[in-house]
C-alpha cells in the first residue's frame, strides 16, 4: 500500500506592492502626512516646502503636450503666475512669460486650472493664499 503524500503547506500570499503612480489622493496624503510630530517640529517653512512639492507634482501630472504642437514641432517654456487659496481654489491665472506659441501657453494655463480645488493647504500652513509662478517646459524628445 503506497504512503499518502503529505499535503503541501499553502504558500503565503505576497504582500501588495505600493502603487508608485502619483494620483490626486496620493498627493493629498503626502500633504496630510506633513502633520507628523517630526515634521511639525521643523516648522511652517517645511509645511510650505512639502506643499510646494505636492503642487509641483500635481502640475506636472496635469501638464499635457498638445498633439497639434507636437505635429508642428513647437517647443518652448512658459511661466504661469497664479494665486492658490487655502481651499485649493486657484485664481488670477495668467501668463507671466510666453513660450511664443499660443498653443503651448494655453496648455500651461489648462494644467494650472486642472488642479483647481484639488490641493487644499495643510493645517500647518497658516497663510490664506500663496502666489506662485510655475514654469512649464514643452520639449520634444
Amino acid at each position: 500500500k503506497p504512503k499518502p503524500k503529505p499535503k503541501p503547506k499553502p504558500k503565503p500570499k505576497p504582500k501588495p506592492k505600493p502603487n508608485n503612480s502619483e494620483s490626486d489622493s496620493t498627493t493629498k496624503q503626502s500633504i496630510a502626512s506633513s502633520s507628523t510630530p517630526q515634521n511639525m517640529a521643523m516648522g511652517i517653512n517645511n509645511a510650505e516646502d512639502l506643499y510646494d512639492d505636492a503642487l509641483n507634482q500635481a502640475l506636472e501630472k496635469a501638464k499635457n503636450y498638445p498633439r497639434r504642437a507636437k505635429r508642428m514641432h513647437k517647443e518652448g517654456q512658459v511661466k504661469v503666475s497664479f494665486t492658490i487659496h487655502r481651499s485649493g481654489a486657484i485664481s488670477n491665472v495668467r501668463i507671466k512669460k510666453s513660450s511664443g506659441s499660443p498653443i503651448l501657453d494655453k496648455a500651461a494655463i489648462q494644467a494650472v486650472t486642472k488642479i483647481d480645488g484639488l490641493l487644499p493647504f495643510p493645517k500647518e500652513l497658516k497663510k490664506k493664499t500663496l502666489s506662485k509662478d510655475a514654469p512649464f517646459s514643452f520639449i520634444l524628445r
